[in-house]
């Protein structure tokens, strides 16, 4: 970082002191650390509030998705730190945090579960509608084993991750209808939903990658989403960590997946691609690529049916599932596990 620094960025951009870390806008933006941890702060701030996500009547009360990630972590303490502040600065909400583990490594929700309140595994997601996925009687290693099975079984990596990520949504907005909590904060960072459109753009979902990315999301009869990490970048967020003091909260819990050959998928493929971008000097494809995304919109019917399997609008005349979802069904060759979803 510091080797990318002019000698006009030496200087904070917000104060007269030295810099110390450069900022993601550009390389001849850097600030020292009192005032890198007040921009991150700003930013997520900021997000809320411009959005009005908690004012005008709007309810208080809302989930918090936490998977013990870097981003998650961050989240977790912005909220916590907003809710302390004075009356007239603190955040006025309520958050049930509710930690999700995706690991099919045996033991590893046991190993959560030890350190967080209300943990749920996404093979949850798998048990019928009428039942909670939040009760804790259930064999739950069994659900996983189940779960793995399933994903071993999708014929291509991509499948694999695709289904993944859509049964995490689909648990996430399960969650909430659970808790009777109408909007829902996860920890999506900058990078990870550029990820997600050049990946969502590649399956096919082009349409779709607006309000997959949107800072706050609202699809018909089902609650709201919020992304209040969606400009802040994941170095950010890895060294605000850092200095906050929050770096030991992180629970890596994936580790033995990473260290298996799962393949090369699109989502992989983008993740690298802009990897790679970034390092070769185009500081800018991450904020470049959201900004274009969020000018997407779809030709639809506001009074379309939703697909039922990843619940989004995708053409005024069609019902049932949406292409891209029923290409990823005809690659799992067993989905009865999972019917219950499509119905």
């Amino acid at each position: 970082q510091h080797e990318s620094m002019t000698k006009a960025s030496l200087q904070c951009v917000k104060c007269s002191n030295p810099s110390t870390i450069a900022g993601a806008e550009g390389k001849n933006v850097a600030y020292c650390d009192g005032c890198y941890g007040e921009m991150l702060t700003h930013k997520f701030r900021s997000a809320l509030g411009k959005r009005r996500v908690f004012k005008d009547g709007a309810a208080k009360e809302a989930l918090v998705v936490s998977d013990g990630s870097s981003s998650s972590v961050f989240l977790l303490g912005q909220i916590r730190d907003a809710i302390q502040l004075n009356p007239h600065q603190r955040l006025v909400m309520q958050p049930t945090i509710v930690t999700i583990v995706s690991s099919v490594t045996e033991g590893v929700l046991a190993r959560v579960a030890e350190k967080e309140s209300l943990v749920v595994h996404l093979a949850a997601v798998m048990r019928p509608s009428e039942e909670k996925v939040l009760d804790k009687g259930r064999d739950a290693e069994e659900e996983i084993r189940g779960l793995a099975q399933l994903l071993s079984s999708c014929k291509s990596p991509t499948s694999r991750d695709e289904i993944t990520r859509i049964l995490k949504e689909r648990l996430i907005l399960r969650l909430a209808a659970e808790l009777q909590l109408s909007t829902v904060l996860i920890a999506d960072t900058a990078d990870d939903l550029a990820r997600l459109s050049l990946s969502a753009l590649c399956i096919g979902r082009g349409g779709q990658i607006s309000e997959m990315t949107g800072g706050v999301e609202k699809r018909k009869g089902l609650p709201t989403i919020v992304r209040p990490l969606k400009e802040i970048r994941s170095k950010e967020i890895a060294m605000g960590n850092r200095m906050f003091g929050w770096e030991k909260e992180v629970i890596y819990v994936e580790e033995d997946e990473m260290k298996k050959p799962m393949g090369y998928s699109i989502h992989k493929a983008t993740e690298d691609f802009i990897e790679t971008l970034h390092t070769e000097g185009f500081q800018a494809t991450v904020s470049t690529v959201l900004s274009t995304s969020s000018k997407v919109h779809p030709d639809v019917n506001p009074s379309s049916l939703l697909c039922t399997l990843c619940l989004r609008t995708f053409s005024k005349d069609m019902v049932g599932l949406c292409p891209p979802c029923q290409s990823i069904m005809d690659e799992i060759p067993d989905w009865s596990g999972i019917a219950h979803l499509v119905q």
